[in-house]
């Protein structure tokens, strides 16, 4: 991370953190309850120790892999990575997956995505909130995918079917509606506008979409402030690393900061 580019996440923070509401002053019930609700959600001490255990599994691996980088790439890492690098740096950090987990946990969808698996951090989160549910997870790097299958396996989560291809193949060969969506797969702008714009119908009512690192750079805050202004999509939250976004089209639309 740049000097500029610090610079302008802190007074990105100093803005959300003075303006981000808690429940109070929220009026849609829909995000009173994410707030006051689904985002204290206890983690139980066991499904803490699991999801620890996983990330720690990778960040202690001694292997190295060559990535195939579809998205924007990483700051810090080369194309030859270290697996535990990987787990350290590009994975979903213990906030987010913690995210996941309640999100998933609370709602229990039934059907859920995710683009980008990277080594299944995330997903395995998710299999574990909601052991039932069906999750397709997407990942253009054979590399990274083996990895995933690999440890994903040791932990038996078997309501997962990993697919190691390009996001559009997968939308070409898919006729499933998901009511949850984790986007955390390609960093660039016109790939997220692009993702929301085939998920239009693969997605209801009601389908929650968590978008990963909405401040990553400016050209994925402006693709987050372009799906806020989106007419399709009428509730969109800011949790500051994260945000989600719904259609909910009999809800007046509007946008929220919530804390985090």
């Amino acid at each position: 991370m740049n000097w500029r580019h610090h610079l302008d996440w802190l007074k990105d923070y100093l803005v959300y953190f003075l303006t981000a509401k808690n429940r109070h002053g929220i009026h849609s019930p829909f995000v009173y309850n994410l707030s006051d609700v689904v985002l204290k959600l206890p983690i139980s001490s066991s499904a803490q120790e699991e999801l620890i255990a996983y990330k720690n599994d990778l960040i202690n691996s001694t292997e190295s892999i060559v990535i195939e980088d579809f998205g924007a790439g990483s700051r810090f890492l080369k194309d030859k990575r270290k697996i535990s690098d990987i787990a350290r740096i590009s994975g979903s950090n213990m906030k987010t997956i913690s995210l996941l987990y309640r999100l998933v946990n609370f709602y229990q969808p039934k059907r859920i995505l995710e683009l980008g698996t990277s080594l299944g951090i995330a997903t395995n989160a998710m299999a574990l909130a909601a052991p039932n549910a069906s999750i397709y997870s997407v990942e253009g790097c054979a590399a990274t995918h083996a990895q995933a299958k690999k440890h994903l396996a040791k932990y038996q989560r078997n309501n997962i079917e990993l697919h190691q291809m390009n996001f559009a193949n997968f939308f070409d060969q898919n006729d499933q509606v998901f009511d949850f969506v984790f986007l955390d797969g390609n960093h660039r702008e016109e790939a997220v506008i692009e993702m929301l714009e085939k998920l239009e119908n693969f997605i209801h009512d009601e389908t929650i979409i968590l978008l990963d690192d909405i401040r990553w750079s400016s050209g994925m805050k402006r693709a987050w402030q372009k799906t806020i202004e989106n007419q399709n999509y009428h509730v969109t939250v800011d949790l500051f690393k994260t945000g989600l976004i719904l259609k909910r089209k009999h809800q007046q639309k509007e946008h929220f900061l919530v804390k985090y």
